[in-house]
């Protein structure tokens, strides 16, 4: 019987073995790619079901900051389950470095629902967080970090690294450049204390310039 990878979550044990960064993310890639081969498969994965959330909102945006911000000496692995972490980061010996926490704040139902809209109407073959019009305001985020870095910061880590994700939309629109409102959201994760080694924004678009900021 045909299993849908989207609904088979052996496809995420790849990623629960220790490996070189470099690989990790091009098993990240080879995976999103399978999924957008397949039209049935593009459609869940554009509603985020099954793997997909892990995928879009832990995974890949975990791979590209990984592969920009630490040198291909490391090594990760990613945790699934409800642990206060997503992620553990070892050194070129299999030594533990670091845990990983990656995080995407966003509004869930109106981001779920302008998805299956789109998928209905076919305007769009990937999946993550989409947006076909011209009037993108990031600035409708501010609520949903706000939230989530108050959550974070009440949460006790130990040696953990903590990543804000700032995602933009995936659909033929430019890169926002809607300063003041990313420096908002900056000042929002920077006015709460964290129990973590280091703190992060990540904005980030596959395919285009993604900036990492130093919070703490």
């Amino acid at each position: 019987k045909h299993v849908m990878i989207v609904r088979d979550k052996s496809e995420l044990k790849i990623f629960q073995q220790m490996q070189p960064i470099s690989e990790f993310k091009k098993n990240a890639d080879d995976l999103k790619q399978k999924i957008e081969a397949d039209k049935s498969e593009r459609i869940l994965a554009h509603e985020k079901q099954g793997i997909t959330k892990k995928l879009v909102e832990e995974i890949i945006p975990l791979a590209y900051f990984a592969e920009q911000y630490f040198t291909n000496k490391e090594q990760i692995q990613y945790c699934y389950g409800s642990q206060q972490y997503d992620a553990k980061l070892f050194d070129v010996d299999g030594d533990f470095l670091n845990y990983i926490e990656i995080t995407e704040p966003h509004l869930g139902y109106i981001d779920s629902q302008r998805n299956k809209d789109l998928v209905s109407q076919c305007k769009s073959n990937g999946y993550g967080m989409v947006d076909c019009s011209d009037d993108f305001d990031i600035s409708r985020l501010k609520t949903s970090f706000e939230e989530k870095a108050k959550k974070k910061s009440e949460i006790e880590y130990e040696k953990c690294i903590l990543i804000f994700v700032l995602s933009y939309p995936t659909f033929n629109n430019p890169m926002p450049t809607e300063i003041d409102d990313v420096q908002a959201i900056k000042d929002i994760i920077k006015s709460h204390n964290y129990h973590a080694n280091k703190v992060y924004l990540y904005e980030w678009r596959i395919g285009s310039e993604n900036k990492i900021s130093q919070i703490k």
